[in-house]
């Protein structure tokens, strides 16, 4: 058996001994560690780790197997070399030491060294100075033109002390060694006999070795080996080669003593032997001094360069045949136009000669390595005279260079340009192979990684699982603790400590949904994760999503679709809508619409068309409102719903989304009243509907965070409370226009919303053709698509900043911000460049390589707009701020944007942190000196900005411009954040409670409780109300202008507060004076006026005054009734005919935003205590009652006011078949206008 399979055995038994080993050992982690109790993720946690010593083990046997095999090597190679001795009986012979002394070279090499370390080349010093100049050997036999080479390479020569400067340009017989140091190199140009046999050869090897002493670790950069062409061809045979045998030997004897790998330039000197050599070159173009005549061997062919000889010179032969035209039409004579027209003759005839030459120079010899024939050139430099002084005859006057001939560019093109060449080969023979050692080294910190990945995630899965216990305990011993309570009746302390419960556990679950959605971290995997399980559960237990179905359930969800049932029950119970359909009436169908379609997707029959978009937008409405919690908690609600109704999709499965049972009565009574909505309304909505899940789901949503994370820009600095939905995309309006061209085909298709069954599409394809319009559905949806994104930019704020040493978590560092507004990955630009993609529909320039190959592989083109729809009307700025132009060296204006916010951020990065508090207590010329560019960045945004503000078709563009000032407004007002931080603590703390408690309860929201009037005085009240209090001790008039009802920022550019506080205190201001018009307690005067109605009598007590239709028909009334106990509206209707209605029902004239229905409760299952209604008969009058401190505006709500331009209002109410109209008129601000009520007070005032 041989040798090669031994080794094959020994190596499977080897690797099948290791696995058997492996195999054992994890089977008895496994199965012993079931028997003593540990649990499944640990028994895997070791098995892993018992895994991932698999590549130490195999890699330890790899480099003992190589070290032994290495060791029988080396031992094998030692026992030969024995052998080897013993049969020859002598060692290898070794280069000889030189064993003359020659006293003129070490003493001119240590000159020539001396003097480059006294220079300042390059900034070295020492030692290092003699390398910074490449030093290249001239050689070549006597009289060869060896120095007339170097001196015609017309370089800086520089003196050296043993020197003449005036000896400098001689041509003269070199004795031994003439060291020429120039700007550029150093040329050791040694005497013709070293290349000569004789007995020079010892003072060549001494030279070689002197060299290596000054210059070990790079003797020489490169040979220059000469070649006199007249003698070569001149010479015989034989003559070429002894002369190129002994330059071989030289030249060997210089590789083997320098232990160097060094090109060799073989230059034939005294070309101009050749006849017609200089005539075929032009003087007067200096082609002598601009040409290199000759060819360099690529490096990649420098082992056959010597065969390459005679293909080369081929090359050149062709050249000079081509110029010879053009020399031969210059009017030369005839005696200079024949040697030009013989040249390329008598040159191709010195092919062999010159040829023979250099094999015998470069031929392969296995006795030497072989030498690194760089290439081989052409020179002729003819020698000059200089006069000697007093010497007119010129006859004893010295050799100079004369007229050279391509030696000027062979030293600066070929020889220069390569002198790094040595360099780089040491550089990469220096360099030790350790590609083996860096792929063990890479091995080793894989599995050092791997192992540390798997402690971290077996960390991290166990704060996971103990986080997900502590928080679904929490809140399971809150619900099972409440058991049978409603939890509508809590305490507000017991109800925050519930909610804040929950918010709690939805936190964990929005990182728990993201991984079931998207997958686990690496930090959580290495198959430990095991998230899933715990956040949905399993047949065998609930998880997480479970407890919370059941705890936002209990809270939030059951009395928000009770209040969603009994919405749809109040519009199923309003009278139908007459075929003069107002505006309003079109919102309240539209309303009724929406309803409906979320009231059906929360079942399980429609699941399917179920999406959070749609169910979040709806129910938002009631979901705080329904829910009673503190006022406080209405952001922890918000975040809630998003979150329970993102779980929508999840249809089977232990974590299936709860659905509810629909009421078929319900359903089809609503869908009956909105067959009064158009059908091209009701496509619309239904489209909107699907196209806005379509393009989500594929491309994401338009959310300020969703939009700058797709970007990779930082989402952290950018906040906006409003989503786009995806049908008010680029993408969605490709999908919609498709929808809005098939609308004749498929409204008459069955709307899921409004019925089951299939239509009769004779029937339907009627009506639709009557009702259908898609110019009224194209004009809807721009019309809507341009409100979407106004109010989603209306929503877009910069977060306030903080200093680096605070550690507000409600703030981001000003630094970090400022730093990623400059960024190219700026989250401002990645937004704004969005909404302008979204708004102007053009097809978008592709971003990048990869995306404009994709572009060539589609073909979806943009329907042409023309550019003149509500979206690309109103966010035309925006286009052109954004935008590239088709000049490409435009700078565009959000780059100048980009570049004044760096500006800034440059500056205040600089700034410590001590600096920074001194600025924020400086005044602002003070801080001006000290920090100019904040002003110049402010001053050329808002100039920026401007064209936003002066755009009249774009009601945006003051948002935008105030959104782009937000960045540099933020940080002027973080400078000034310390005389501001009190205030907006006492905001927080003392006024902001007071307003929440004013703003509870009826009139400010729907609800059966009324506001106390107690609470709207503290807080209220002209003089004594903590508003006004808070307003004027704090001079705020200094940053607002209150003039007319409206409170206006002076400078919204430096203002430290929000536009949303300016909004506020404008209704509140208005509120106030409203109903404190007669100092600090809540009164008002107005007029009330009844319309006597058609054999009927109507007496009426309004706020403690009585009237009659018949006697007192109108008076003047404070509100409220100065008695107690007289606050509200009682109502008595008697017929004067004696035939009068029996049923006693009352029907609203304005019923769809009636609180009170037609049979005179409200819409809870029990009756309000706000209403008392008598049936009346034939005999008895029929009576109403509003009762309680704000009765009159129940009343006033109840009865469809109209308002009047005389700023009265006009009321109609049905009782007892009479219809009652009565007039109101305010004294003074009207108080009646229930915009003013819609008020809620900002958590923060300040930026």
């Amino acid at each position: 058996m041989s040798s090669w399979h031994v080794q094959q055995l020994k190596f499977a038994f080897g690797i099948g001994g290791l696995m058997s080993f492996y195999g054992i050992v994890g089977f008895l982690a496994w199965f012993g560690g079931q028997k003593m109790g540990l649990p499944v993720n640990t028994r895997i946690m070791v098995i892993v780790v018992l895994l991932l010593t698999l590549p130490f083990t195999l890699l330890i046997g790899y480099l003992a197997t190589r070290r032994s095999k290495k060791k029988e090597e080396e031992a094998k190679k030692e026992a030969e070399a024995k052998a080897e001795e013993k049969t020859t009986g002598q060692e290898p012979q070794k280069a000889a030491a030189p064993t003359g002394t020659y006293q003129d070279l070490p003493s001119g090499t240590e000159e020539v060294v001396k003097f480059l370390q006294s220079s300042n080349l390059g900034g070295a010093n020492g030692k290092e100075a003699v390398y910074e100049l490449p030093w290249y050997i001239v050689a070549g036999i006597p009289k060869s033109g060896k120095s007339s080479l170097v001196l015609g390479s017309n370089l800086n020569f520089q003196t050296l002390p043993s020197q003449r400067q005036s000896e400098q340009k001689i041509i003269r017989p070199t004795r031994n060694i003439d060291w020429r140091v120039t700007s550029d190199a150093v040329f050791v140009d040694t005497a013709g006999r070293y290349q000569t046999e004789g007995g020079d050869e010892d003072e060549w090897n001494s030279l070689l070795e002197t060299i290596k002493k000054y210059r070990a670790n790079r003797p020489i950069d490169g040979m220059i080996v000469t070649a006199d062409t007249e003698r070569i061809l001149g010479a015989d045979e034989r003559q070429i080669e002894e002369m190129a045998k002994v330059m071989r030997t030289r030249l060997d004897e210089a590789m083997q003593r320098l232990k160097v790998r060094f090109p060799v330039y073989l230059v034939f000197t005294r070309a101009d032997a050749i006849e017609g050599f200089r005539d075929s070159f032009s003087t007067s173009k200096k082609e002598g001094e601009t040409l290199v005549w000759g060819a360099t061997i690529p490096l990649e062919k420098t082992e056959t360069a010597h065969s390459m000889f005679d293909e080369e010179y081929g090359l050149l032969q062709n050249a000079v045949m081509k110029r010879r035209l053009m020399r031969l039409s210059a009017p030369f004579p005839p005696v200079r136009q024949l040697r030009i027209f013989n040249f390329p003759l008598h040159f191709g005839s010195a092919r062999r000669k010159l040829g023979a030459f250099v094999a015998a120079l470069f031929r392969p010899n296995p006795f030497s390595e072989n030498p690194f024939l760089r290439g081989y050139y052409f020179t002729a430099v003819p020698a000059g005279r200089q006069p000697v002084q007093g010497d007119k005859t010129m006859g004893g006057a010295p050799a100079t260079v004369g007229t050279t001939y391509f030696t000027q560019k062979f030293f600066r093109d070929v020889l220069l340009r390569d002198k790094d060449l040595v360099r780089t080969f040491q550089e990469q023979r220096q360099k030790p192979p350790i590609l083996g050692w860096l792929v063990t080294l890479l091995g080793a910190a894989l599995v050092l990684i791997l192992l540390i990945l798997a402690g971290v995630s077996l960390v991290n899965n166990q704060r996971l699982l103990k986080a997900s216990e502590d928080k679904g305990s929490a809140v399971l011993n809150i619900v099972k603790s409440d058991g049978n309570i409603n939890p509508l009746s809590k305490t507000p302390d017991a109800a925050t400590r519930e909610v804040d419960a929950i918010e709690d556990l939805r936190v964990l679950m929005v990182q728990l949904d993201n991984y079931d959605r998207n997958g686990a971290p690496i930090y959580l995997g290495m198959g430990l994760y095991s998230g899933n399980t715990i956040y949905k559960g399993s047949d065998k237990s609930k998880g997480l999503l479970n407890i919370y179905y059941n705890a936002v359930g209990r809270r939030y969800m059951d009395p928000t679709v009770k209040r969603l049932e009994d919405e749809l029950k109040k519009f199923a119970a309003a009278p139908a809508v007459g075929n003069n359909m107002t505006p309003q009436d079109e919102d309240n169908l539209s309303r009724a619409y929406d309803l409906l379609k979320v009231y059906l997707m929360l079942s399980d029959k429609y699941r399917e068309k179920s999406n959070d978009t749609d169910i979040v937008n709806v129910l938002k409405e009631f979901w705080f409102t329904e829910s009673k919690l503190p006022a406080s908690l209405k952001d922890d609600a918000e975040s809630q719903l998003k979150f329970y109704a993102k779980q929508c999709d999840r249809f089977d499965g232990p974590d299936r989304f709860p659905r509810i049972q629909n009421d078929s009565n319900l359903v089809n009574q609503v869908r009956d009243k909105l067959k009064a909505f158009p059908p091209f309304k009701r496509y619309y909505k239904r489209k909107v509907t699907e196209i806005s899940k379509e393009v989500e789901g594929k491309f994401g949503e338009l959310s300020v965070e969703a939009i700058v994370q797709r970007n990779s820009g930082d989402p952290g600095f950018l906040v906006g409370t409003v989503a786009v939905p995806g049908a008010y995309s680029i993408e969605g309006f490709k999908l919609m226009d498709k929808a809005i061209n098939q609308a004749d085909k498929e409204l008459s298709e069955t709307d899921w919303v409004m019925t089951d069954d299939k239509p009769n599409v004779k029937q339907e394809a009627a009506a639709v053709i009557e009702s259908q319009d898609a110019v009224k559905i194209r004009d809807l949806y721009f019309r809507d698509y341009a409100d979407r994104w106004r109010d989603f930019v209306k929503n877009v704020r910069v977060i306030a900043y903080r200093k680096e040493t605070d550690k507000d978590s409600t703030r981001v560092s000003a630094k970090d911000a400022l730093s990623s507004f400059s960024s190219a990955n700026s989250p401002m630009k990645a937004l704004l460049r969005e909404i302008a993609k979204n708004t102007h529909f053009v097809k978008p320039k592709p971003n990048g390589w990869w995306e404009t190959i994709k572009s060539w592989f589609k073909s979806d083109p943009l329907p042409d707009t023309g550019g003149n729809t509500a979206p690309e009307r109103e966010f035309r700025p925006l286009f052109d701020f954004v935008e590239e132009k088709a000049d490409k060296n435009a700078k565009l204006p959000i780059d100048e944007y980009q570049a004044e916010i760096s500006q800034a951020y440059i500056k205040y990065n600089g700034f410590s942190d001590s600096e920074i508090n001194e600025l924020a207590t400086l005044n602002d010329d003070d801080r001006n000196k000290k920090f100019p560019q904040l002003n110049t960045a402010t001053s050329k945004i808002d100039g920026l900005a401007k064209p936003f503000k002066d755009a009249k078709d774009s009601a945006v563009g003051p948002f935008l411009a105030e959104l782009l000032k937000q960045p540099i407004g933020n940080l002027k007002a973080l400078l000034g954040a310390d005389t501001l931080k009190q205030l907006g603590e006492n905001w927080a703390n003392d006024v902001l409670p007071a307003a929440q408690k004013a703003e509870q309860g009826y009139p400010f929201e729907t609800s059966d409780n009324n506001a106390d009037f107690t609470n709207l005085k503290n807080y209220l009240s002209p003089n004594s109300g903590k508003l006004s209090q808070f307003f004027n001790s704090n001079n705020l008039t200094k940053y607002f202008d209150v003039n007319g009802g409206q409170v206006k920022i002076k400078d919204p550019n430096n203002s430290p507060f929000t536009q949303e506080f300016a909004d506020y205190l404008t209704k509140a201001f208005t509120l106030q004076k409203a109903l404190f018009s007669k100092g600090d307690d809540v009164k008002f005067d107005y007029n009330f006026e009844i319309t006597n109605p058609k054999d009927a009598l109507v007496e009426m007590t309004i706020d403690g005054v009585s009237l009659s239709s018949a006697d007192k028909p109108s008076s003047p009334i404070t509100f409220p009734a100065s008695t107690g106990g007289g606050n509200g509206v009682l109502i008595k209707v008697s017929s004067t005919t004696g035939t009068t209605s029996t049923s006693g029902t009352t029907t609203s004239a304005n019923s769809s935003s009636n609180p009170v229905n037609n049979t005179g409760t409200t819409n809870s299952a029990t009756p309000s205590k706000f209403l008392a209604n008598t049936g009346g008969n034939n005999n008895s009058p029929a009576e109403k009652s509003f009762l309680g401190p704000w009765g009159l505006f129940r009343f006033f709500d109840a009865s469809g006011p109209q308002k009047q331009s005389d700023n009265s209002y006009q009321l109609s109410y049905k009782l007892n078949g009479k219809t009652l109209n009565v007039k109101i008129t305010p004294s003074g601000v009207d108080p009646f206008n229930k915009e003013i009520y819609k008020l809620r007070a900002p958590k923060t005032i300040l930026k």
